[in-house]
């Protein structure tokens, strides 16, 4: 029974996303309004982008506003695998440059996946606070700022739920 918790940890937390995102990329928005057959807005409407779990609902007016990052040429099939820690099965951890953007950690190559992420909305990486998002809702990110690039060891632990950037 340990060695299965052990391989299901370790096969939890195998993937790192995104060597990260540039927040250079320029940002697209969707807005539109949601009305009835009468042209009546229509509020608390779930909208959603299609193969995405981006989404928002309207507002009093119908109203919605969605933004979109652009593409910066990463996908969920170029994650790079954690390490995990010798003697300890709750700790995965990764060495190299990043570069300024977004950054969470999935535990499967899909974007619906369990994954690991920062706990409010635009974290710092100096706030090493994380939750376990099901299915990847709700979709936080830690911010890293051009001044904050560099080389890190990004150390994971599964149990505390913590993730530590080590520059």
């Amino acid at each position: 029974m340990k060695k299965k918790q052990t391989l299901r940890l370790l096969l939890f937390c195998l993937l790192f996303f995104s060597l990260v995102q540039q927040v250079a990329a320029q940002v697209k928005t969707i807005t539109g309004s949601v009305t009835d057959d009468k042209n009546n807005p229509v509020q608390g409407v779930s909208v959603t982008v299609k193969n995405t779990t981006t989404s928002t609902a309207t507002d009093a007016k119908g109203a919605f506003s969605l933004a979109l990052p652009a593409a910066a040429g990463w996908s969920i099939g170029s994650a790079i695998p954690m390490v995990p820690t010798p003697n300890n099965p709750n700790e995965f951890t990764w060495t190299g440059p990043l570069v300024a953007g977004e950054i969470k950690f999935p535990t499967a190559k899909s974007w619906t996946s369990d994954t690991f992420m920062a706990a409010t909305a635009g974290q710092s990486i100096s706030n090493n606070k994380a939750l376990l998002a099901l299915n990847g809702n709700p979709d936080l990110h830690w911010k890293l700022s051009n001044t904050e690039a560099g080389n890190y060891k990004i150390t994971l632990n599964t149990k505390d739920q913590t993730v530590i950037f080590q520059k």
